[in-house]
């Protein structure tokens, strides 16, 4: 069945299955609806869901976003996932675009926002349910997340941000996960695979679409503790994040990725951050970008970052507009040590893209 709707201004067409979908068959587990973004990502796509309908949990529903894929992305779900519910945009909207989108469309009392290429523990679901339904006031959780090569390295166990700079990072990336504890209070959760409570959601007014790419996760993490929630992080059952460690670049345009990496940071600072500390975070933000910029390749990479600036300075209405909205509330204190800790162990390892 095809039908024609209209989201945030965007025409796009929702495909539907006449299927019931036969995963909700429990009830009396809370409702889990589970959110994956797609873009291009047939190859990766298909272990994502079969790991979401491999679970042990049984009261969920399954929405996929396609942003306007040109690959195989609509055949794979078409022939073999008819119990997903498919979303097809025309445009790209970007990973925060499509949350927000299947989040207005969608029924569950918990929200499980999962990227393409993350693989998922049979009891993974479960076992994060069970934290919220102990913690009336957590808002949003994960687990530790790993690198798929090699599978004993942490890719994130929480994520930390310094209130000096305006930098994020995730805390233990590149670390044996045997020697990682997840973070007690992290400051976001990674949003490759993380659930939220729809109250604490709706509360904050729901996911930021405008930051297209990166980000969108700590601007949840920032509005949800503003506002009382709580974060965590579990330490078991770990999430399989489908990239390679040593991998010494990213096939898919890295100077792209920077560009929105550092569009995303910026426009990040500029709506959250306190006037007493926004102008010196600024200038911290965009000369440690500059300075990766320079040392990682500066005819490659300097012209993304002086691009994600430009971009910021056109559209800094609109983030002020939301800036007030937001208030500026729960800006963590300085952690500066703890980053340059990070970038320590990050620059003795090349082979990574330092975030």
């Amino acid at each position: 069945m095809d039908i024609s709707t209209e989201v945030d201004g965007k025409n796009l067409e929702a495909l539907t299955s006449l299927q019931e979908n036969a995963y909700l068959t429990n009830r009396r587990e809370p409702h889990v609806t589970v959110i994956v973004p797609a873009w291009n990502g047939a190859d990766t796509l298909a272990g994502c869901l079969n790991s979401v309908f491999s679970s042990k949990y049984r009261n969920i529903d399954v929405i996929v976003v396609d942003n306007a894929s040109t690959d195989g992305t609509l055949s794979l779900l078409s022939e073999s996932f008819p119990n997903a519910r498919v979303i097809r945009n025309r445009e790209n909207l970007g990973p925060g675009g499509a949350f927000k989108q299947a989040t207005s469309l969608s029924t569950g009392e918990y929200l499980l926002w999962l990227n393409q290429d993350v693989i998922l523990d049979s009891d993974w679901i479960s076992q994060i349910v069970r934290a919220f339904q102990t913690n009336p006031r957590l808002g949003m959780a994960s687990s530790i997340v790993v690198y798929s090569e090699p599978r004993d390295m942490v890719w994130s166990a929480g994520g930390r941000l310094d209130g000096f700079t305006g930098l994020a990072w995730d805390f233990g990336k590149g670390e044996r996960v045997t020697e990682v504890l997840p973070l007690a209070e992290p400051d976001y959760v990674a949003g490759c695979a993380s659930i939220l409570r729809r109250q604490a959601l709706d509360s904050i007014g729901g996911v930021d679409p405008n930051y297209f790419l990166y980000f969108e996760d700590a601007d949840l993490g920032l509005r949800l503790k503003a506002m009382g929630y709580e974060l965590a992080i579990l330490a078991a059952p770990t999430v399989l994040h489908k990239c390679d460690l040593h991998k010494k670049e990213d096939p898919k345009n890295p100077e792209k990725k920077l560009f929105f990496f550092v569009r995303s940071n910026v426009r990040f600072v500029v709506k959250n951050w306190p006037f007493p500390r926004l102008m010196m975070a600024l200038g911290a933000c965009l000369g440690f970008y500059l300075l990766f910029a320079t040392i990682k390749g500066p005819s490659i990479y300097v012209p993304s970052v002086l691009k994600a600036a430009a971009w910021n300075i056109r559209n800094v209405k609109t983030t002020l507009r939301e800036r007030v909205q937001n208030g500026q509330r729960g800006v963590p204190g300085n952690r500066f040590g703890s980053l340059s800790s990070f970038i320590y162990k990050t620059a003795r390892r090349p082979e990574l893209f330092p975030y």
